[in-house]
């Protein structure tokens, strides 16, 4: 946990770079699909019967992506709520998913819902909270006795072929990169096993062509997790120098995700 100063200039910061890119972030969506597939993965691992008709957080649902894949999944007979703390990415939310409620709400404080929920799910966000233990403590009481939580967390992201993760190799050109995580791994993990026990998880390796890199890590909230000591656009223009050297090449990028389903008990 950060003390107190740091973790709210940690939730300014997102804040800010998720409001400003939130048109981007919708159109890369849009475009690829993307967190929509990891909801897809998550889904497959929750129980059966536990998400159909189901009520559903979807905790730092950013634009929509993940809403509407469950929304769909719940059916007509279910409810999804989406919480996020942009409200740049909200506003677009709103727009694109219909029938969902969505509320402006910080990810680490989720006592200010009322429970019960059949899951809660959060789609590349515990590693980005200053608080994650907080968050997971939040989410398990506001689960019903078998609910689920449902996780991906990215783990890294690096050159396909040699694995070298490519803050490395953007500080072999003399950046400064940053560490994509706030919560590590670890930490995530043991809060998860102390709230819920032994958890199910599986990893899933997503493979990003040098277009597919930009897209995503040209984004100002993405980029920032790379080189936050960078103004944008120079990030994004950083990102593009080394996806020219890929394409040229022939290499790609690859991300790693850990996906996770924890049974409230």
């Amino acid at each position: 946990m950060l003390p107190a100063d740091k973790a709210r200039a940690v939730r300014d910061r997102i804040r800010e770079n998720f409001d400003r890119g939130a048109d981007g972030y919708h159109r890369f969506e849009e475009e690829t699909a993307h967190f929509q597939e990891l909801t897809s993965a998550l889904l497959a691992m929750a129980p059966e019967g536990v998400v159909t008709g189901g009520r559903i957080l979807d905790v730092g649902c950013g634009t929509g992506a993940s809403t509407r894949v469950l929304a769909a999944a719940a059916g007509p007979g279910g409810r999804v709520v989406g919480v996020d703390i942009s409200l740049g990415m909200l506003r677009r939310a709103r727009q694109a998913v219909a029938g969902a409620r969505f509320a402006l709400a910080d990810a680490c404080r989720l006592e200010a819902f009322r429970g019960p929920f059949d899951a809660v799910v959060y789609n590349a966000v515990l590693f980005m909270l200053p608080d994650a233990g907080a968050s997971v403590r939040g989410a398990r009481q506001l689960l019903r006795r078998g609910g689920v939580l449902l996780a991906s967390y990215l783990e890294g992201v690096y050159e396909a072929e040699s694995r070298t993760p490519v803050a490395d190799l953007l500080a072999a050109e003399g950046h400064s990169p940053g560490r994509h995580a706030v919560s590590t791994w670890d930490r995530v993990l043991d809060c998860l096993e102390r709230e819920f026990g032994p958890v199910a998880m599986r990893r899933m390796e997503v493979s990003l062509p040098p277009d597919r890199f930009v897209g995503f890590y040209g984004l100002e909230p993405m980029s920032a997790g790379l080189l936050p000591r960078l103004p944008y656009p120079e990030r994004r223009r950083a990102v593009e120098r080394l996806a020219r050297r890929w394409a040229q090449e022939g290499r790609a990028a690859a991300q790693v995700w850990h996906l996770v389903a924890a049974t409230a008990p």
